[in-house]
């Protein structure tokens, strides 16, 4: 049995932080890239129902898991002292864009060196279309404005992390959602079942996306 202190400079190597637009769909493309940091096929199998269930029984027109202070940097360590505690070395976290200077010392700390950025580049007009599905104000100037330059201050002041860009128009239709799974695994070297995905995928794009 590892040590704790092995679990925890894995878990450590392994935190994957997801970054992406209010209602860009980083919840779910969270639960999704989780699976592929699952150590047996029966643990990601357990992870898939239970993403299936959730899917199924939440009739809300988004996906979400965390509610709370569990999307606070207070949340985000508390996690990994639970994660070591029960001998895990895996973990994915994700916050909107504006949140990014709450976090800077969780990153610094834990030199959080994976990052997956869902970019809004060429995708203003999905996005809004999105948003007013959901009764939520549209993209201001503002959020224009950070939506083009994080990515590039991302990849600027985190030279020697791993980045992975996925635009949020590509989030919209299954080939392309696959396409971008199969982007993460190969720059992450992590085993999302992009197979397995399908089907959740699938629900997700016409339960709560297209409906």
């Amino acid at each position: 049995m590892q040590s704790k202190t092995q679990t925890a400079k894995q878990l450590l190597q392994n935190i994957i932080f997801i970054f992406f637009p209010r209602e860009a769909g980083g919840n779910f493309l969270k639960n999704l890239v989780e699976l592929g940091l699952f150590d047996s096929k029966e643990q990601k199998q357990l992870a898939i129902q239970k993403i299936q269930n959730h899917l199924e029984s939440n009739k809300e027109p988004f996906f979400h898991t965390e509610t709370g202070n569990n999307l606070n940097t207070a949340g985000f360590v508390e996690k990994i002292k639970n994660k070591i505690d029960n001998n895990t070395k895996n973990f994915v976290f994700c916050d909107q864009y504006y949140t990014f200077q709450r976090h800077q010392n969780f990153f610094k700390t834990f030199n959080i060196q994976n990052f997956i950025i869902i970019t809004c580049l060429n995708s203003n007009e999905e996005l809004n279309k999105r948003r007013l599905k959901l009764n939520t104000p549209t993209l201001t100037d503002e959020e224009i404005q950070l939506n083009n330059i994080f990515p590039t201050f991302m990849k600027q002041n985190y030279k020697q992390a791993t980045i992975v860009s996925i635009e949020y128009k590509n989030l919209l239709y299954k080939q392309s959602f696959l396409d971008s799974l199969d982007k993460i695994n190969k720059k992450l070297n992590i085993s999302i079942p992009v197979n397995d995905c399908e089907k959740l995928i699938s629900f997700y794009l016409t339960n709560k996306i297209h409906t």
